[in-house]
């Protein structure tokens, strides 16, 4: 074996959260796609501070600062999840464009999340639902 006779440590926590927040290569599952979309949208709503004023009924944003990064980082999150799961029944991930789109982005977020993944292997790798032995 190449490591000396060890086997290759397995990715950490932060590794996986990494891959799955900012990758753009491989698949995700429907699951894992759903999961890591309201996780997105709840730590927004934390940084975005949103307060509805009582007089007006209008809609204010008081994160600041912090909201810009948040917002920055949920795009490209988002962005990253919408290209493994379109990897996961075979599509190019160029379409995960259509998740930036109004309206269009309610369908793609839709269709993106609930159509079922190729099963088995496919050019953007393994199942990414492959029970363990």
């Amino acid at each position: 074996m190449p490591n000396g006779g060890r086997q290759p440590k397995p990715p950490g926590l932060m590794a996986a959260y990494q891959w799955l927040f900012f990758g753009f290569r491989g698949r995700i599952s429907r699951q894992a796609y759903w999961l890591a979309f309201f996780f997105i949208v709840v730590v927004l709503g934390i940084a975005l501070q949103p307060t509805v004023d009582p007089e007006t009924g209008s809609l204010a944003l008081r994160g600041g600062g912090l909201a810009v990064v948040a917002l920055l980082v949920a795009v490209i999150a988002n962005l990253a999840i919408g290209v493994k799961r379109l990897h996961d029944f075979n599509a190019p991930g160029l379409f995960a464009v259509t998740l930036f789109i109004p309206f269009l982005s309610v369908i793609a977020t839709l269709f993106i999340g609930l159509l079922p993944g190729t099963p088995g292997p496919n050019r953007f790798g393994d199942a990414p639902d492959i029970e363990p032995d």
